[in-house]
């Protein structure tokens, strides 16, 4: 969380008139304002961020709530391979991946700077251009896009991804099919995050 220690979020939360919520929410603590706690209500708020999409309703048998057009993405998607490594209930961030199997990805993003992944920590050479595979949920409103932000353009991500990652050259319809199809995995934003709180955020 950018502290030097975990203590050291204490004088912080103190600061910002937070010891009365702390001592209400953990009433059996003889020290309610600690880390352990604050690491305790970070997770449950953390736990309310889930942002139900038309995919999700799809997956539970909604067959109407996607479109024809995003069912032939959601089916390029996977046939193509893009679902070999975004997986899972986020579509994403459970594995790491070398980006640019296929073509060195710097010469299809047109980056100006080069993050050599995994290598910069590990100098592990086989790790180099290795990256944490992002999730995609709501991908379509988390431009610009890899690890560097070198594309602002969600269909362009798309057609960079299969060329450097699958060696696939979409047509413009099939970058369109998975475009809507990855459109549908945007959800409603949840409640929690819209400031109502008696006391400051820390980052006020």
């Amino acid at each position: 969380m950018g502290f030097a220690a975990a203590e050291d979020v204490v004088p912080l939360l103190k600061q910002f008139g937070y010891e009365a919520a702390f001592k209400k929410t953990f009433p059996k603590d003889d020290i309610p304002l600690s880390p352990a706690n604050y690491a305790s209500a970070i997770q449950a708020y953390e736990e309310t961020l889930v942002t139900p999409s038309a995919f999700d309703r799809y997956l539970k048998g909604d067959g109407n709530s996607l479109s024809v057009v995003q069912k032939e993405g959601l089916e390029l998607f996977i046939r193509i391979g893009c679902a070999d490594c975004h997986n899972g209930p986020l579509l994403g961030g459970n594995s790491i991946q070398k980006f640019g199997i296929h073509k060195d990805y710097a010469s299809a993003t047109k980056s100006e700077r080069h993050d050599a992944g995994v290598f910069e920590t590990s100098k592990n050479e086989s790790d180099r251009d290795h990256f944490r595979v992002s999730m995609l949920r709501n991908i379509a409103k988390t431009g610009p896009y890899f690890h560097d932000g070198s594309v602002e353009e969600h269909h362009s991500a798309i057609r960079i991804m299969a060329e450097v990652q699958l060696d696939k050259k979409l047509s413009e319809p099939e970058v369109k099919s998975i475009t809507l199809f990855l459109e549908s995995l945007t959800g409603e934003v949840p409640k929690t995050t819209v400031p109502n709180c008696s006391v400051p955020c820390l980052t006020t």
